[in-house]
């Protein structure tokens, strides 16, 4: 075998490990998930107040955008002992939001309905374009240096994709409006 192929092979089982350490870390994060537990006793406070404390109890963070959820929303919440996805469940219905695990992280994105109501707007005022586009971006850390492996897909496509050693990733996209999901598993 010459050098080319050797490097080829050698991409292709690093991406493939990639993937299935992925798999692995998004299966056993809803595990996990399982062995939370919360007490939270918080009398009328904004939504975001209970997920920084949930954050102080469990071994996740949130992530989310206060513009595409309710966050603000004034809340109660008086559990004793409740597992994570009990409480989860409860205050997604609060904050009319959903959520979904990705390793350490929980991702808060609008509920389905709302979703769905947008959607069906944005098709009554004007006809998707079909013609695919080109998504291209870099994942890096806080000190800006680039995060290679790391898992890039589009929600609720099939679309993905791992970030090569610069941390550049290129997806390719027929559509409109998408939501990019990020996953890295550091070590």
């Amino acid at each position: 075998m010459n050098q080319s192929m050797l490097k080829t092979l050698s991409m292709k089982k690093i991406i493939r490990n990639w993937f299935l350490l992925a798999f692995v870390m998004f299966f056993c994060s809803g595990l996990l998930a399982q062995n939370e537990k919360i007490t939270l006793n918080i009398k009328a406070k904004p939504a975001r107040t209970i997920l920084k404390e949930i954050e102080k109890q469990c071994t996740f963070t949130f992530i989310f955008s206060g513009s595409t959820i309710n966050s603000g929303k004034i809340i109660s919440v008086n559990v004793s002992n409740e597992k994570l996805e009990d409480v989860l469940n409860n205050l997604c219905k609060e904050i009319n939001c959903e959520y979904s695990f990705a390793g350490k992280q929980i991702i808060l994105a609008p509920a389905k309905e709302v979703k769905e109501n947008k959607e069906a707007s944005l098709q009554q005022k004007s006809v998707v374009n079909q013609t695919a586009i080109e998504i291209k971006g870099r994942i890096t850390d806080e000190k800006d240096l680039p995060l290679p492996g790391a898992y890039v897909k589009i929600k609720d496509s099939k679309e993905a994709t791992v970030t090569d050693n610069k941390g550049n990733y290129q997806l390719n996209y027929k559509g409109g409006e998408i939501t990019l999901v990020v996953s890295f598993i550091g070590f």
